[in-house]
Formats: structure tokens, sequence, C-alpha cells
């Protein structure tokens, strides 16, 4: 059989493999890339106060971002706060970046605060209030979620800080009423997508993945007599969210540009025949019929290909010895060299101590990168040094070579005098790596 017809009856198979994955798989691969996407944007407040002068964290709550550099969470999240700053994760690692409230409402326990250095796709907002069974999802940063082992390390703690909770529930009810003594009443939406503290200021979001709340409260445990004894009763599956058109007013008084929706969120879950909305039943017929018409065509493919591989015999393609002469004309390619198991750095901190780490190649195992800097508790090469920031730079490995890049550090980083920035450099040894006024030499090895 000539290699030309062999090589359609395998592009026709391929594309009804392909026709198969597009048609019966995108509503997982969708959902999952649009949570994704989402999550991205909900970052963690925490609020500090001055204690024995100093500032301490004594709060924490959630927010999201809506804007280049404009984040919105809950007012009682940053109320009388003496400094406010917003937590991101990067990867394995997490930025704190310092924010300043630009405004704050009590009626409607809302805030507008600014982080120039935030990321993250800004939220759409929707003013359309949902019925009552939609669907929801809420992403925040409940405390409880922090305290999973009595025993687990310090570094894993750090680590865990910045990764969001999302749980998911329905719409209960719309209701009216007013937050505040004698204030103005605003909407809230009733669900029972499961927040705690720590999730307020966060976004309560639709299927259509645009906000349509900001978590506020939950509804408080009440005290029961149990046999004449009083006894705790928690409240639970009961939730309130301010709409997000109370969010909108607020943005539009400050001339706060975002991405308004006013239409109803419709997904392919939602039955609207007249719409033309594509119902669940009907999607499941044509996954059947997209099955069907997929192995239908392979098998024929591959029934074809096997009758003119008979009808032909083998002498349609290369002999045996031309295959071998062909293999032997090729030029042969050089063997890679072995690339580094570990890398050793060498130097002496400012007050003399010797410094001498080893970082192997299984320690990327399972992860993006490893951290170096002076806090011990969340780096994996920690450097007791003054010059030296908590979080100094970060190494990634991939494809057999080191890289590096700074992290915001205050004295900057730099290899062989080449200043490093945040845009990933090679880390190729032997070289001088500079971290502050600290001096470091990099050598690499082979073999552990």
């Amino acid at each position: 059989m000539k290699k030309a017809e062999i090589n359609k009856y395998m592009f026709i198979s391929a594309l009804a493999g392909f026709i198969f994955t597009v048609t019966a798989m995108p509503a997982g691969a969708e959902n999952s890339a649009l949570v994704s996407k989402l999550d991205e944007g909900v970052v963690r407040i925490i609020s500090y106060q001055e204690v024995q002068q100093k500032l301490e964290p004594v709060g924490t709550g959630s927010g999201f971002v809506v804007a280049g550099g404009i984040v919105v969470t809950n007012r009682h999240v940053v109320d009388d706060a003496a400094k406010v700053a917003v937590m991101q994760k990067r990867g394995d690692i997490f930025d704190l970046h310092d924010a300043e409230v630009l405004w704050s409402s009590s009626e409607v326990d809302l805030a507008i605060i600014r982080s120039k250095n935030v990321r993250g796709t800004p939220a759409k907002i929707s003013t359309v209030v949902p019925e009552k069974g939609a669907k929801v999802l809420a992403i925040g940063f409940p405390g409880k979620a922090d305290d999973i082992s009595p025993v687990q390390s310090e570094a894993s703690w750090f680590r865990n800080l910045a990764e969001s909770t999302i749980t998911q529930g329905i719409i209960g009810r719309k209701v009216t009423t007013n937050l505040v003594e004698n204030g103005q009443e605003i909407e809230l939406l009733q669900h029972n997508a499961q927040v705690n503290k720590g999730n307020s200021g966060g976004p309560l979001f639709n299927e259509c993945g645009e906000v349509i709340g900001v978590n506020t409260i939950k509804a408080a445990s009440e005290i029961v007599m149990d046999d004449d004894r009083p006894r705790v009763s928690p409240t639970e599956g009961v939730y309130w969210a301010v709409t997000a058109s109370n969010l909108a007013n607020a943005l539009r008084s400050k001339n706060i540009e975002f991405t308004p929706i006013d239409t109803e969120c419709r997904t392919a879950l939602t039955p609207d025949s007249e719409s033309g909305v594509t119902t669940t039943t009907e999607q499941n017929f044509l996954i059947t019929l997209a099955v069907i018409v997929a192995v239908g065509m392979s098998i024929v493919a591959i029934v074809l290909v096997m009758n003119r591989g008979h009808r032909k015999g083998d002498n349609g393609g290369l002999s045996a010895d031309k295959r071998t002469s062909a293999s032997v004309g090729q030029k042969s390619q050089p063997p890679k060299p072995d690339s580094p198991v570990k890398w050793i750095f060498r130097g002496r901190t400012s007050d003399g101590k010797p410094i001498h780490l080893i970082l192997r190649k299984h320690q990327f195992d399972g992860r993006r990168s490893v951290l170096l800097g002076r806090d011990e508790r969340i780096c994996d090469l920690a450097i007791e040094d003054s010059s030296v920031s908590r979080q100094h730079a970060r190494l990634e490995y991939r494809n057999g070579q080191l890289f590096i890049c700074d992290l915001g550090s205050r004295n900057g980083t730099r290899v062989n005098e080449n200043h490093i920035g945040a845009q990933e450099r090679p880390l190729s040894a032997p070289c001088k790596l500079v971290l502050g006024s600290l001096i470091l030499s990099v050598t690499s090895a082979v073999n552990d």
C-alpha cells in the first residue's frame, strides 16, 4: 500500500477522534479553566494594628481584583487598620503588597483598596439578581482552613496561606435589610456555598464566572436549652452576600472603570428551547452520536488499511535491507552531555560565617521552584545575612538547566555582575552569584 494512502486513512481516523474529543468533553475542560482564571484574581487581605509600637497582623479576609491595581473587600476587614496588605499567590510562593483604602462604607459593608502591584484578570460585575436555585461559587480564605494539622511545619503553613478555598452552592433567596442602625436598606443574596471567618470580602460567582455578590456574613449560632442545660446550636448553610449592584454603584461613584454585565447568565445547563441554548439532554444525544461516528470511521479506516496490505503484500514499502541502509546512511547525533544533579553554593556571610549549601535536582520533584532567602520558615535554601531579603530569589529547573529570578529583593541579585530582575535568567555553573552584598560561588556536579 502506498504511503500517501496510509497517511490518508490515518488522517481520517485521527479526525474522527478529534471530533469526538471536542464534542464530548468541552464542559469539564472549560469549567476547570474558568475556575482557575477566576481564582487568579482572588486575594487575601491582611490588616495590621500597632502592638507595643510594632505593626502586627491581627486580621485576615478576602478580596478580588476589579480593575488594574484595584481590589474590593468588606469594610469590616480593613476597618481601623493601621496598615493593609494584599497577599497573592505566585507559583509556589506568595507576594505581599502594601495597599491603601480608597473608599469604604459601613452601610453596604464594602471597601475599595488600591495596590499597584496586584495582578489577575479583573472580575466581571453582574448587576442581574439571580433566580432562586441558581448555582453559585464562593472563593476566599477561611481562617480555619489554615489550621490543617497541629504538627504541620511553619514552612508548609506559610506556603498554604495564599492558597484559596472554593465552595459551591445555590441561591436560597434575595432579602432586603439594613446592615447598620438607621442605615439604608440594601439587597442581600442568601446562599449555601459554605463560607467562614476569613471569607469576608470574597466574591460570589455565578455559573458564567461573573461576580453577583460579595460574601459578608453568616447566620449566627444560637444557644438552646437541652435538658435544662445551655447548648450552642450552630447554624450552617445560611450565608449572605451583598449584591454586586451595590458594588457597581460604589465603583461608578469613584470613577473606577470596570466590566459591568447587565444580561442574565445562561449556561449549557440552563434549559431554554426558545433561545437555542443546548440542554443537557441534547448534549447527551450529540455526545452519543459523536462516539458512534468516531468509532465507525476508525473501524472503516483500519479495515481499508488491512485489505490494501493483504492485496499488495509487503513490497509496497521499504525492504529490510533498504531500511537498514537508510538508517546507516543517516548522520548520527552526538550524545548530550550529562546535566547536573546538584549545585553547590559557597561563600561567607558579612560577619565571616562560612556558607555551604547544596541544591539537588530531586528537590524540584513535584514542584516548580525552590526559594532562596533569609527566612528559613519559607525558604528551602536559607542564608542568615542582613543584606539578603526574606524571600530573595527563586530557582527553577527545566530541561537540564537551572534558572533564577529576583523576587523584588531590597538589595538586588546579580550573576557574574549581570543584574537579575523578575525575568528568569539561566544560572550556569560555574558562576558568581551575588545576593545583596553576599557573594557566593556556584559550582555543579553530574554525580551526587
